[in-house]
């Protein structure tokens, strides 16, 4: 035998094993491929999680939805910032407020004003907290700033206190 015959040989006999084990491999019960669900949270009999599960993970999930907590607190949810670099902060920030106007049948329109300008409140938050990141939550400086540019946002309300309920600055 000529040097290359044996090699024609030997590359298609390498060949062959490789792909006798690529066809092993591919059709024993050890490879599987997991399909999920679009919506994890739906009541497919595909998905096999409980309620209080279903429950329990979208109360994990970032909100950023603007919720009215009690007569005069709001939630206005969940914060992310880029704060340059590396740098990360988690925020979750709740406001208190107080009807602006004094009348008999004004009651809901502080609550119905910051349900309606929840997203503008959220930008004005966000905007404030991206110029002022170096500032501390116990600063009082940057809850003023964030009540100036949140009432600047507000007719028939006024926020009277900023709280953060959750604050995590990652480096």
């Amino acid at each position: 035998m000529s040097k290359k015959t044996i090699k024609l040989l030997s590359f298609t006999l390498t060949l062959a094993i490789v792909a006798i084990i690529g066809i092993i491999s591919l059709s024993s019960k050890s490879y599987s491929s997991k399909k999920y669900d679009k919506n994890m949270f739906s009541n497919s009999p595909d998905v096999k999680m409980t309620k209080g599960k279903q429950k329990f993970a979208q109360t994990r999930r970032h909100d950023t939805k603007v919720t009215i907590l009690n007569d005069n607190t709001a939630s206005m949810g969940d914060f992310i910032f880029n704060s340059g670099g590396n740098t990360k902060i988690v925020a979750n920030i709740s406001l208190k407020f107080k009807n602006s106007k004094k009348g008999w049948f004004n009651g809901d329109d502080a609550k119905q004003e910051i349900i309606k300008r929840g997203v503008i409140l959220r930008s004005a938050i966000i905007d404030t907290m991206m110029d002022n990141h170096g500032q501390k939550t116990n600063d009082d400086k940057i809850k003023a700033k964030l009540l100036e540019s949140i009432n600047y946002n507000l007719s028939d309300a006024t926020a009277t206190e900023i709280y953060f309920n959750k604050f995590i600055v990652q480096y």
